[in-house]
């Protein structure tokens, strides 16, 4: 059965433990062994629980529905995403990079085995070096996304979207047979699209950090020279 375990962002020896199956029709969420919510049915989980941790923190979790079909729960500790768990937007980003080097490794992969085996099914399916060269960009952007650049993510979302028009175009134009992978590039799309809130996301916390930073560096005093045992401070050096 299904199982997650968490650890609480302020502190890392407490666990929080989900467990479920059939879609979260039943489930089980214990904080450091303690159960704190059981159910045996969805809709109780959809309407969202909160439960106070402390004086100062309360873990709320609601179940949400993902393309209508998969279900997640978002996880929230004092509002913000519990690290590691389903809307955590490094995770979001690191589905996104995994999925672009997927893309990135198939078309090379594809490409490669056509032109050099001259494997004729694949060539009659316009497989060839084009998808090297295409696979090599997507290879470079996944690197990009990696590193929370968001131009990249764009540009991923564009050249997917391009290929969708471009599988349309040949299918009315020759009436080639290939609008069978168009399901699945619009889930890559969709997929592609959680990425720009969750990079957004990251990137306005570094800069809130990094302003931080930079307002306790200017308000902390000067630190004073240290003397030397061989200076007199009384005397000009």
């Amino acid at each position: 059965m299904p199982s997650r375990t968490y650890f609480l962002q302020t502190k890392t020896n407490e666990k929080l433990w989900i467990f479920w199956k059939s879609g979260f029709k039943t489930c089980h969420i214990k904080l450091n062994n303690k159960e704190i919510f059981h159910s045996l049915n969805r809709k109780s989980l959809l309407k969202g629980f909160e439960y106070k941790i402390d004086y100062e923190r309360t873990l709320g979790i609601k179940l949400y529905s993902g393309l209508g079909v998969f279900y997640y729960p978002e996880i929230l500790l004092n509002g913000e995403p519990v690290p590691g768990s389903f809307t955590d937007p490094f995770v979001k980003v690191k589905k996104v990079f995994q999925l672009v080097l997927f893309i990135a490794v198939v078309n090379i992969f594809a490409g490669g085995i056509a032109k050099i085996m001259d494997f004729k099914p694949l060539l009659d399916a316009g497989i060839g070096i084009a998808s090297v060269f295409y696979g090599g960009i997507f290879l470079i952007l996944s690197y990009l996304i990696n590193k929370l650049n968001l131009w990249a993510l764009y540009l991923a979302l564009s050249l997917t979207m391009l290929d969708i028009l471009y599988v349309l175009f040949l299918t009315f134009e020759n009436q080639d047979n290939a609008l069978s992978s168009i399901p699945v590039k619009v889930v890559f799309v969709l997929l592609m699209f959680q990425g720009i809130p969750a990079i957004k996301k990251i990137q306005k916390k570094q800069e809130l950090e990094k302003q931080i930073k930079k307002e306790s560096m200017e308000e902390s005093p000067p630190s004073s020279k240290k003397i030397t045992s061989d200076h007199n401070p009384y005397m000009p050096r």
